[in-house]
This record gives structure tokens, sequence and C-alpha cells, in this order.
């Protein structure tokens, strides 16, 4: 009973640290875009390195952009995949593991580029 007991905590909590390290990760992404919009804009005002300014302002603009929508429309998401494993429950696993292995070879081409 006790080892039963231990697997699905351990188990369940491998399945919510994924999700937990990545609402971070939009969540840190942005911050860092709004600190390189203020570098920018202090070596825009103050420096003579307007290039470095204007890059800093675009990415940091970029970073904003892109992730803090993902950070506020995470839960959206993972309400959606929660309810599609409630509707499917014997179909989840097989298009789940389909969508991992997209994933993990768009990123395995992303790293031999």
């Amino acid at each position: 009973m006790f080892r039963q007991t231990l697997i699905m905590e351990v188990s369940t909590s491998l399945i919510y640290l994924p999700s937990i390290s990545l609402i971070t990760l939009y969540l840190f992404a942005g911050i860092v875009g709004i600190i390189s919009v203020i570098i920018g804009l202090l070596f825009l005002l103050f420096s003579n390195h307007k290039s470095f300014a204007v890059t800093m302002l675009l990415i940091g603009i970029l970073e904003i952009a892109v992730m803090f929508p993902s950070y506020y429309n995470y839960q959206t998401k993972i309400d959606a995949k929660v309810s599609f494993y409630e509707n499917n429950i014997n179909n989840f696993s097989e298009l789940e593991s389909i969508s991992i292995k997209k994933e993990l070879q768009s990123f395995f081409l992303l790293t031999l580029f």
C-alpha cells in the first residue's frame, strides 16, 4: 500500500514539474524582455552606442510580445489538455506520445542547425 502511494505521488509530481518550470520560463523571459527594453532606452539616451540600444529595444519588445501572452494563456492550454484527457482517456496517451515525438524531432532539428 505504501509503495503504491509513493509511486502515485512521484508520478504526479513528475507530471506537474514540467508545467511549473515552463510557466516560470515564460514569466522570466518576459521579465528579461522588460529589462532589455529598459537597458536599451538607457543606452539610447546616455550613450553613443545607438545600434546596440536599438537592438536591445527590438529584442526586448519581441520577448515581451511573445512571452507574456504565452504566460497568460498557459492555464487555458492546460485546462484544454485536462478536458481532452477526461473526454478521451483511451486515446489520450497515443495522441500525447505522437505530439511528444513531433516536438522532440523538431528540437533535434533545431539543435542540428
